[in-house]
């Protein structure tokens, strides 16, 4: 398959799945034009299990995303985010895993999949934590310091949500390392590497949202919000710096999870691994 025809098949193929997801509801418009590019990116260069591993990303998120729903929505007041995930939040969550992919095709060597695999672990994670630790019951603590947040803050987490988390990335792994389709053949204990690589990626979101995010002030009602305008009002910056907002500590999110994935990487903590043409063999 030529890469023009592979390009070609990828759009077609993520246009479809794209326009389904925006009727139901998943995405903005500007969300599904971002979606389409790197599901044609990630389809169309790197093949069908990278391909099953990000939309599995997609689709178990948006899911998610819709339980509680009522629930959100009070929150979304306080958020500068809604469910619909826009062009920002597809490029913060996806666009890393783009970059891997092209450099997989153009220096096709097994460490670009790990790569991939634990970035996607990472945002499924950081998302998975987020849409069931703020529907938890039971207290959110600060990540820092561990006292008690309003529930929805950034940085805020709960058991439920901290289990999701792993949970969520533990099911990247499974799906990237464990699927017949996967590109590169891997012992199945390098699952862990990859599982603690996402897992550890969504903690540095954590970090990251307690203390360089920005939160404001509204000054008609006083609340603390990550929106800029709230209550039709300017809000005061009260922490974080200004210009690190949500999407961009979701980035970070998804760096951290390639970082972590190259230090995990297993032919560099075993010596003995062993990389064989087409198939990767990691022995532990």
């Amino acid at each position: 398959m030529t890469p023009n025809f592979s390009l070609l098949t990828g759009f077609l193929i993520s246009g479809v799945i794209v326009l389904y997801s925006y009727k139901l509801g998943f995405l903005t418009f500007s969300g599904g034009i971002a979606s389409t590019v790197v599901g044609t990116m990630v389809l169309g260069l790197g093949g069908l299990n990278w391909a099953i591993v990000l939309l599995w990303f997609f689709f178990s998120s948006s899911i998610l995303s819709k339980i509680g729903e009522k629930e959100k929505d009070r929150l979304n007041l306080l958020w500068s985010k809604g469910n619909k995930r826009d062009a920002w939040q597809v490029l913060a969550n996806g666009g890393v895993a783009s970059l891997l992919v092209i450099g997989h095709k153009i220096s096709p060597e097994p460490i670009w999949y790990f790569l991939f695999i634990s970035t996607m672990a990472a945002v499924t994670a950081d998302t998975w934590g987020t849409e069931i630790g703020i529907l938890s019951k039971s207290s959110v603590h600060s990540i820092l310091n561990f006292r008690k947040v309003p529930k929805g803050t950034s940085g805020g987490i709960t058991l439920p949500g901290s289990s999701a988390s792993l949970l969520g990335s533990l099911s990247i792994a499974v799906l990237g390392i464990l699927s017949p389709f996967a590109p590169y053949e891997i012992k199945p204990e390098t699952i862990v590497l990859v599982t603690l690589a996402g897992f550890s990626a969504s903690l540095v979101d954590s970090v990251a949202g307690s203390t360089i995010q920005s939160r404001y002030v509204c000054p008609v009602c006083s609340d603390i919000t990550e929106r800029k305008v709230h209550c039709n009002q300017n809000s005061s910056l009260k922490s974080g710096w200004k210009f690190i907002n949500n999407d961009a500590v979701n980035f970070i999110c998804s760096l951290f999870g390639s970082l972590f994935g190259y230090i995990f990487f297993p032919a560099r903590i075993f010596p003995e691994g062993i990389f064989l043409l087409k198939n990767i063999y990691f022995i532990i």
